[in-house]
C-alpha cells in the first residue's frame, strides 16, 4: 500500500498568504486610524494649552497680547504685533489650522489675530484643527472664562459664536 505524503499545493499556500495579507492590511488601517485620532487629540490639547498659557501670561505680566493664528502655527505677540512673546506653537506635520472663527467677525482661513486683554480675556473664538486624512475637530474658547470645548459639528460652533456676539452687543 502506497502512502501519499501530506503536503500543501502552491495554490493553497498562495491563498493562505493572501488571506494573511488582507487581515494584516485591515489591522494596519484600523491602527493607523486610531493613531491619527490620538494624534489629532494631542494637537487639540496643545492648542488648548497654548490659549491657557497666553491668558495666564497676560494676567501675570499685566499686559495685553495678541494670538496670531496661521495655517501651521500659533504665536503670541505684543500689542504692536511685532515682538514675539514666548514660544510659538508649531503644529506637527500633517496637521493644520483649517479655519478660525471669532465672535462678531467673518470666518477666516487661518491668518487671524485674536486679542487677549491684560485680564486674560479674549473674544469667544473657535479654531478648526484638520489632519491630512480629512479628520477635523473644532476647539471653541469662551472669551470670558477661557473654557475650551471640543466640538465636531460646525453648525454648533456657529450657533455658539452667534449667541456670544449677540450677548456682547
Amino acid at each position: 500500500m502506497k502512502r501519499r505524503a501530506k503536503a500543501f499545493t502552491l495554490l493553497e499556500v498562495t491563498v493562505v498568504v493572501l488571506i494573511l495579507a488582507l487581515v494584516s492590511a485591515a489591522a494596519t488601517l484600523h491602527v493607523r486610524g486610531r493613531m491619527e485620532s490620538a494624534n489629532l487629540q494631542d494637537v487639540v490639547g496643545q492648542v488648548r494649552s497654548f490659549d491657557r498659557l497666553t491668558r495666564s501670561f497676560s494676567r501675570e505680566q499685566d499686559r495685553a497680547l495678541r494670538v496670531m493664528v496661521s495655517s501651521g502655527r500659533l504665536r503670541r505677540v505684543d500689542e504692536s504685533g511685532l515682538k514675539d512673546i514666548g514660544t510659538a506653537l508649531e503644529l506637527p506635520e500633517g496637521f493644520a489650522v483649517a479655519e478660525v472663527r471669532v465672535a462678531g467677525k467673518l470666518p477666516a482661513n487661518a491668518d487671524t489675530v485674536v486679542g487677549c486683554s491684560r485680564l486674560g480675556l479674549t473674544p469667544s473664538y473657535a479654531v478648526k484643527i484638520a489632519a491630512r486624512s480629512g479628520a477635523a475637530r473644532w476647539v471653541l474658547f469662551a472669551g470670558l472664562s477661557g473654557e475650551a470645548r471640543e466640538i465636531e459639528d460646525e453648525r454648533e460652533v456657529q450657533d455658539i459664536l452667534s449667541a456670544a456676539r449677540n450677548d456682547a452687543d
